[in-house]
């Protein structure tokens, strides 16, 4: 009895999928194909000369974290 009732919805489920395939085809037609785009730039990135350490970084900025819930400045 657990079987056909299993399978009945199963039945069930994909008759429901189907319409709604073909009704979504009806609305919107078919998909067009896509294409991968590939960038045509390439970027290239380079350094400052005057380019800040880690720790004068954290001192202009006043960088600090969260730990146990107090906030500790790093710099």
């Amino acid at each position: 009895m657990m079987m056909i009732e299993i399978t009945n919805i199963i039945h069930i489920t994909i008759i429901k999928l189907n319409f709604m395939q073909n009704l979504l085809l009806r609305l919107f037609g078919h998909k067009p194909k896509t294409t991968v785009l590939k960038p045509t730039t390439k970027f290239k990135t380079t350094l400052p000369n005057n380019k800040l350490s880690l720790q004068e970084w954290v001192k202009e900025f006043n960088v600090g974290m969260m730990y146990d819930r107090k906030i500790i400045y790093m710099g």
